[in-house]
């Protein structure tokens, strides 16, 4: 592990990724809300057929 034995450091490199996820995930809310569904395509399962590797939100309502 990068910080070794120093258990401060440990926990303000979590702190940091963890007010990082935060900030990440709740800069994408006013999108969602808006309706907008968004993707990102990392590689491609099955290249000829895209729609298999594209998951279908469910709808609670």
């Amino acid at each position: 592990m990068a910080t070794g034995k120093k258990p401060n450091l440990r926990e303000t490199v979590s702190l940091v990724a963890a007010v990082t996820l935060f900030g990440l995930v709740a800069s994408l809310v006013p999108a969602v809300r808006g309706g907008t569904t968004l993707h990102f395509t990392l590689f491609e399962l099955f290249p000829p057929f895209p729609e298999l590797s594209r998951s279908v939100p469910m709808l609670c309502r």
